[in-house]
Protein backbone atom coordinates (compact mmCIF):
# COMPACT_ATOMS: atom_id res chain seq x y z
CA UNK A 1 0.00 0.00 0.00
CA UNK A 2 3.00 2.19 0.82
CA UNK A 3 4.09 1.49 -3.09
CA UNK A 4 1.08 1.75 -4.17
CA UNK A 5 1.01 5.88 -2.78
CA UNK A 6 4.41 6.11 -3.30
CA UNK A 7 5.76 7.15 -0.01
CA UNK A 8 8.80 6.06 -0.61
CA UNK A 9 9.96 7.75 2.56
CA UNK A 10 8.09 5.23 4.94
CA UNK A 11 9.23 2.32 2.35
CA UNK A 12 12.76 3.42 3.54
CA UNK A 13 11.86 2.60 7.36
CA UNK A 14 11.24 -1.00 6.81
CA UNK A 15 14.36 -3.11 7.47
CA UNK A 16 17.58 -2.74 5.50
CA UNK A 17 16.39 -2.13 2.18
CA UNK A 18 16.47 0.82 0.11
CA UNK A 19 16.80 4.12 0.65
CA UNK A 20 13.92 6.22 -0.08
CA UNK A 21 15.51 7.21 -3.65
CA UNK A 22 16.31 3.90 -3.57
CA UNK A 23 12.90 2.82 -3.77
CA UNK A 24 11.74 5.59 -6.22
CA UNK A 25 14.48 4.09 -8.84
CA UNK A 26 12.97 0.99 -8.43
CA UNK A 27 9.39 1.37 -8.89
CA UNK A 28 9.54 4.50 -11.33
CA UNK A 29 9.50 2.05 -14.30
CA UNK A 30 6.84 -0.04 -12.87
CA UNK A 31 4.48 2.96 -12.69
CA UNK A 32 5.72 3.90 -16.26
CA UNK A 33 4.60 0.88 -17.45
CA UNK A 34 1.50 0.09 -15.76
CA UNK A 35 0.43 3.65 -13.53
CA UNK A 36 -0.78 1.97 -10.52
CA UNK A 37 -0.56 -0.83 -7.93
CA UNK A 38 -3.87 -2.35 -6.93
CA UNK A 39 -4.23 -2.54 -3.13
CA UNK A 40 -8.03 -4.57 -2.96
CA UNK A 41 -8.13 -8.30 -1.97
CA UNK A 42 -6.65 -9.98 -4.60
CA UNK A 43 -3.34 -8.33 -4.24
CA UNK A 44 -3.94 -9.93 -0.35
CA UNK A 45 -4.42 -13.00 -1.79
CA UNK A 46 -2.30 -16.08 -1.18
CA UNK A 47 -1.36 -15.95 -5.10
CA UNK A 48 0.15 -12.24 -4.42
CA UNK A 49 1.47 -12.30 -0.68
CA UNK A 50 3.25 -14.91 0.20
CA UNK A 51 4.16 -15.52 4.01
CA UNK A 52 7.37 -17.87 5.23
CA UNK A 53 8.86 -19.12 8.04
CA UNK A 54 12.53 -20.28 8.17
CA UNK A 55 15.55 -20.54 9.81
CA UNK A 56 16.92 -16.79 9.78
CA UNK A 57 12.95 -15.85 10.50
CA UNK A 58 9.69 -14.46 8.95
CA UNK A 59 10.07 -13.86 5.14
CA UNK A 60 7.70 -11.91 3.14
CA UNK A 61 7.10 -11.62 -0.70
CA UNK A 62 4.49 -9.67 -2.09
CA UNK A 63 3.75 -9.86 -5.78
CA UNK A 64 2.50 -6.16 -7.28
CA UNK A 65 -0.92 -6.13 -8.73
CA UNK A 66 -0.38 -4.68 -11.71
CA UNK A 67 -4.00 -3.55 -14.30
CA UNK A 68 -2.88 -5.79 -16.86
CA UNK A 69 -2.57 -9.15 -14.61
CA UNK A 70 1.04 -9.79 -15.25
CA UNK A 71 1.77 -10.53 -11.91
CA UNK A 72 5.70 -10.07 -12.33
CA UNK A 73 6.17 -12.36 -15.73
CA UNK A 74 7.67 -9.08 -17.19
CA UNK A 75 10.29 -9.03 -14.54
CA UNK A 76 10.54 -12.58 -14.80
CA UNK A 77 11.11 -12.60 -18.63
CA UNK A 78 13.88 -9.87 -17.71
CA UNK A 79 15.44 -12.24 -15.02
CA UNK A 80 15.61 -15.27 -17.13
CA UNK A 81 17.30 -13.65 -19.71
CA UNK A 82 19.95 -12.15 -17.29
CA UNK A 83 20.13 -15.86 -15.85
CA UNK A 84 20.48 -17.19 -19.67
CA UNK A 85 23.30 -15.03 -21.11
CA UNK A 86 25.04 -16.42 -17.35
CA UNK A 87 24.61 -19.45 -18.37
CA UNK A 88 25.93 -19.12 -22.19
CA UNK A 89 29.13 -17.40 -20.57
CA UNK A 90 29.85 -20.33 -17.77
CA UNK A 91 28.91 -22.65 -20.52
CA UNK A 92 31.16 -20.91 -22.99
CA UNK A 93 34.00 -20.62 -20.55
CA UNK A 94 33.42 -24.89 -19.95
CA UNK A 95 33.45 -25.91 -23.61
CA UNK A 96 36.58 -23.96 -24.10
CA UNK A 97 38.72 -25.88 -21.46
CA UNK A 98 37.07 -29.11 -21.56
CA UNK A 99 35.76 -29.22 -25.23
CA UNK A 100 32.31 -29.11 -26.73
CA UNK A 101 29.56 -31.70 -28.27
CA UNK A 102 26.70 -33.25 -27.68
CA UNK A 103 27.59 -36.62 -25.94
CA UNK A 104 27.59 -39.55 -27.81
CA UNK A 105 24.60 -41.41 -25.78
CA UNK A 106 22.26 -38.43 -27.14
CA UNK A 107 23.05 -37.21 -30.27
CA UNK A 108 20.76 -39.94 -31.95
CA UNK A 109 17.65 -38.27 -29.92
CA UNK A 110 18.56 -34.89 -31.43
CA UNK A 111 16.09 -33.44 -34.02
CA UNK A 112 17.27 -33.76 -37.20
CA UNK A 113 13.45 -32.66 -39.00
CA UNK A 114 11.09 -30.01 -38.79
CA UNK A 115 8.38 -31.76 -37.22
CA UNK A 116 11.26 -33.45 -34.81
CA UNK A 117 12.52 -30.18 -34.06
CA UNK A 118 9.05 -28.59 -32.96
CA UNK A 119 8.70 -31.68 -30.35
CA UNK A 120 11.79 -30.94 -29.59
CA UNK A 121 10.17 -27.19 -28.45
CA UNK A 122 7.48 -28.93 -27.06
CA UNK A 123 9.60 -31.08 -24.81
CA UNK A 124 12.51 -28.63 -23.91
CA UNK A 125 9.13 -26.60 -22.36
CA UNK A 126 7.57 -29.23 -20.47
CA UNK A 127 11.26 -30.64 -19.41
CA UNK A 128 11.99 -26.55 -18.48
CA UNK A 129 9.02 -26.55 -16.14
CA UNK A 130 9.32 -30.08 -14.87
CA UNK A 131 12.80 -30.10 -13.50
CA UNK A 132 12.81 -26.68 -11.92
CA UNK A 133 9.71 -27.44 -10.05
CA UNK A 134 11.30 -30.98 -9.29
CA UNK A 135 14.74 -30.39 -8.12
CA UNK A 136 14.68 -26.40 -7.17
CA UNK A 137 10.72 -25.81 -6.56
CA UNK A 138 10.57 -29.61 -4.39
CA UNK A 139 13.89 -30.90 -3.25
CA UNK A 140 16.01 -27.45 -2.55
CA UNK A 141 13.05 -26.88 -0.02
CA UNK A 142 13.38 -30.08 1.20
CA UNK A 143 17.30 -30.48 1.54
CA UNK A 144 17.29 -27.23 3.23
CA UNK A 145 14.78 -28.21 5.99
CA UNK A 146 16.25 -31.56 6.67
CA UNK A 147 19.78 -29.58 6.87
CA UNK A 148 19.21 -26.36 8.39
CA UNK A 149 21.94 -24.96 5.66
CA UNK A 150 20.61 -23.05 2.61
CA UNK A 151 24.24 -23.66 0.74
CA UNK A 152 24.03 -27.81 1.65
CA UNK A 153 20.50 -27.89 0.25
CA UNK A 154 21.54 -25.89 -3.16
CA UNK A 155 24.43 -28.14 -3.63
CA UNK A 156 22.76 -31.65 -2.69
CA UNK A 157 19.74 -30.71 -5.23
CA UNK A 158 22.07 -29.94 -8.05
CA UNK A 159 24.34 -33.16 -7.35
CA UNK A 160 21.69 -35.24 -7.42
CA UNK A 161 20.21 -32.94 -10.70
CA UNK A 162 23.55 -33.90 -12.30
CA UNK A 163 23.44 -37.73 -11.34
CA UNK A 164 20.05 -37.68 -13.07
CA UNK A 165 21.63 -36.28 -16.37
CA UNK A 166 24.92 -39.36 -15.89
CA UNK A 167 23.46 -40.73 -18.62
CA UNK A 168 25.02 -38.24 -20.78
CA UNK A 169 28.28 -38.85 -19.72
CA UNK A 170 30.34 -37.53 -16.61
CA UNK A 171 31.74 -34.73 -18.19
CA UNK A 172 28.17 -33.64 -19.24
CA UNK A 173 26.77 -34.78 -15.43
CA UNK A 174 29.34 -32.37 -14.06
CA UNK A 175 28.91 -29.05 -16.13
CA UNK A 176 24.72 -30.10 -15.48
CA UNK A 177 25.84 -30.15 -12.05
CA UNK A 178 26.74 -26.35 -12.59
CA UNK A 179 24.02 -25.56 -13.88
CA UNK A 180 21.84 -26.92 -10.97
CA UNK A 181 23.74 -24.33 -8.77
CA UNK A 182 23.42 -21.29 -10.66
CA UNK A 183 20.10 -22.08 -10.92
CA UNK A 184 19.32 -23.00 -7.76
CA UNK A 185 20.59 -20.23 -6.44
CA UNK A 186 18.66 -17.60 -8.66
CA UNK A 187 15.21 -19.78 -7.73
CA UNK A 188 16.53 -18.70 -3.59
CA UNK A 189 17.42 -15.24 -4.51
CA UNK A 190 14.01 -13.83 -6.32
CA UNK A 191 12.10 -16.61 -4.57
CA UNK A 192 10.45 -17.43 -8.40
CA UNK A 193 10.67 -20.58 -10.17
CA UNK A 194 9.28 -18.51 -12.88
CA UNK A 195 12.76 -17.21 -14.27
CA UNK A 196 14.69 -20.55 -14.25
CA UNK A 197 11.93 -22.10 -16.00
CA UNK A 198 12.29 -20.08 -18.49
CA UNK A 199 15.70 -19.81 -19.00
CA UNK A 200 15.81 -23.63 -18.84
CA UNK A 201 13.72 -24.38 -21.70
CA UNK A 202 15.30 -21.28 -23.83
CA UNK A 203 18.83 -23.20 -22.96
CA UNK A 204 17.31 -26.35 -23.96
CA UNK A 205 15.49 -25.34 -26.95
CA UNK A 206 19.09 -23.33 -28.68
CA UNK A 207 20.97 -26.27 -27.44
CA UNK A 208 20.47 -27.36 -30.80
CA UNK A 209 20.02 -24.73 -32.94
Amino acid sequence: ELAALRRWDALSEFGNGPDADGWADLLDPYFEEYGSIGTGPSARGPQLFQLEQNAQGWSVRQVLDDPSGDHGWSIDAVLAVGLWMIWLLIQSTWNRLFGSGHAASIRSLLPQQPIELVLWVALAVSGGFCEEVIFRGYFQKQFEALTRSMWIALLLQAVLFGISHGYQGVGAALKITGFGCLFGLYARWPKSLRPGIIAHALTDILAVV
